[in-house]
């Protein structure tokens, strides 16, 4: 069998840091970030070959997608993020690539190459692949043997994460998924680089399929003007679709819309496919012009009372525009209503534009009639026109000519004609009575007051003190009586609610002030005074109160 084989073979070693364990010793050149670095900032940095004869071409490359401010410390000037430079050195030299991540940091990498008098054999007698150019998703064997090793390792640039270490002799199937340099580093039973050897893989991208339109309609393709049709469409293998109603807008692969068409119009849909071809479908909806077509005008009452209004109702097809003209003049929509209250009676014109200038119109009339009689009270009175505070009373009335009846302070909004209602009022209270005739014309007939008798004004008979002048500790006892009270209350640092008459001992060690809170039957309030006055403790009194307390202690 015959193969087509491209054999790259270097007399150095190609020196790349990978996961797996051993390698060459001084510093190594690397294909990934290191575990807790910015991800992605270098890919590669590397020298081919790494082993050389003194002044030998080494191509050192490197690819940092991410960075900026790249520099081999070796040689002056900023670098791209990717590329390659060629060096002659005359000694073992370490390179240094330096550069900064998106975030700022300052991150360096090595590679070192080893100058040798004397050229180094390359171990690796052949590394071929069965298929140098495939398609996204085939496989191409590698197959390779290499003398003087103890292990190879199997490298793709730019391919992520792959590295695999294997005996010196055997094949492998590969998948990759874009174009890369493979290479193969041998090692000794010492883990010396006993050699190296890279081919390339072309691989070709899978092809993108074309736009389909699937799916373009309308479920209307002939209508009347000024109705709608919906447009509807779907499509598959589109990076993009556009519908002629909105050239600009993006649309959904699948979706539908709604058109009111004013005129014969031709919808355009557009769909481009990712690797820019572009497809298209159209369809023409046929419009027929009509006359504006009045199927409804008409007033919820046609005839009205002064003061009274009804609601004007219309329908209109095919139309563009329509004016409602009488006692006003206005512009409405095709279909709608409008509140009117004429003070006479009037004609309504309703005039339908259509789409293409056409006008046909219609007249309706309100008709003003004469008001109805008001009402006439016949009797209203209450039962007792004067009552104590707390007591209630009826009233009574009747009313002719009435459709409802209405009194202030009665808890209802509508009252029959004829009826009674109790109350109960807080004071002298006023109850206007509104009768309301059939056809809601109202009229205030009769204002009745009812008269409250109110009780006495609550009142202090005595408020004293047996003494209001005592010695430190001493006790007095206060005294009281009120009359025409519903609540008595005596205050001083606090406050408790006391009978009506009664008295109370206090023992006081400083002055103090109290009050009497009478709160009467009519609701008023009134309050006495008394001050006890307490004259302040003698050294003494306060050496025999400390001596007795520590006795009750001890």
């Amino acid at each position: 069998m015959k193969y087509i084989i491209i054999l790259i073979s270097y007399l150095g070693m190609l020196s790349l840091v990978t996961n797996c364990g051993g390698g060459a010793s001084g510093p190594s050149s690397a294909l990934h970030d290191s575990p807790g670095e910015d991800t992605g900032f270098v890919h590669y940095f590397l020298a081919t070959p790494q082993e050389v004869a003194p002044g030998a071409d080494v191509t050192l490359s490197w690819n940092l997608p991410s960075a900026t401010d790249i520099e081999l410390l070796q040689i002056a000037g900023n670098l791209p993020a990717k590329g390659s430079q060629i060096v002659r050195p005359t000694q073992s030299t370490t390179y240094t690539i330096r550069a900064k991540s998106h975030t700022g940091r300052l991150i360096t990498r090595q590679v070192q190459v080893d100058v040798r008098t004397q050229p180094v054999p390359n171990a690796i007698e052949y590394f071929w692949a069965s298929h140098l150019t495939i398609n996204a998703g085939e496989a191409s064997i590698l197959n390779w043997k290499a003398n003087r090793c103890a292990r190879v390792i199997l490298e793709a640039i730019g391919q992520p994460q792959f590295t695999q270490t294997l005996p010196c002799v055997g094949s492998v199937e590969v998948r990759p998924t874009f174009s890369g340099l493979w290479t193969l580093r041998a090692f000794d039973q010492d883990n010396r680089p006993v050699g190296t050897s890279s081919l390339v893989i072309q691989v070709n991208p899978v092809p993108q399929p074309s736009p389909v339109i699937e799916a373009f309609w309308t479920n209307y393709l002939n209508l009347d003007a000024g109705s709608t049709a919906n447009i509807y469409w779907t499509v598959r293998n589109a990076s993009a679709v556009y519908l002629s109603t909105a050239p600009e807008v993006p649309q959904a692969a699948s979706g539908s819309i709604t058109v009111r068409p004013l005129q014969t119009t031709t919808y355009f849909l557009r769909a481009l496919g990712v690797s820019g071809e572009v497809v298209s479908q159209q369809f023409t909806i046929t419009v027929n012009t009509r006359l504006p077509e009045i199927r409804l005008f008409a007033a919820d009452q046609p005839f009205l009372q002064p003061g009274q209004t009804t609601t004007l109702r219309w329908d209109v097809g095919f139309c563009s525009k329509v004016e409602l003209i009488g006692d006003i003049r206005v512009t409405v929509g095709c279909s709608g209503s409008w509140t009117v209250a004429p003070s006479q009676t009037t004609n309504y014109n309703l005039i339908a534009s259509g789409f293409n200038g056409e006008i046909v119109n219609q007249i309706i009339t309100v008709t003003a009639v004469q008001p109805q009689a008001l009402p006439t009270v016949e009797y209203f009175y209450a039962d007792d026109s004067t009552v104590n505070l707390g007591q209630s009373t009826t009233l009574r009335w009747k009313v002719q000519n009435c459709g409802r009846v209405s009194i202030a302070g009665v808890n209802s909004a509508v009252l029959p004609c004829e009826g009674s209602a109790v109350v109960r009022p807080n004071g002298t209270q006023h109850y206007p009575l509104t009768a309301y005739s059939p056809d809601g014309q109202k009229q205030a007939v009769v204002d009745l007051a009812i008269g409250v008798l109110l009780p006495p004004p609550p009142a202090i008979e005595y408020f004293y003190a047996s003494r209001t002048a005592i010695a430190w500790e001493e006790s007095t006892t206060l005294y009281w009586k009120v009359s025409q009270a519903a609540k008595v209350e005596l205050i001083s640092a606090t406050s408790e609610q006391v009978a009506l008459q009664s008295a109370k001992e206090f023992q006081l060690v400083s002055t103090t002030s109290f009050r009497l809170r009478v709160t009467g039957l009519n609701g008023e309030v009134i309050e006495a005074p008394l001050t006890i006055n307490v004259a302040p403790p003698t050294e003494q009194q306060l050496l025999d109160k400390l001596l007795k307390e520590m006795q009750k202690g001890g």
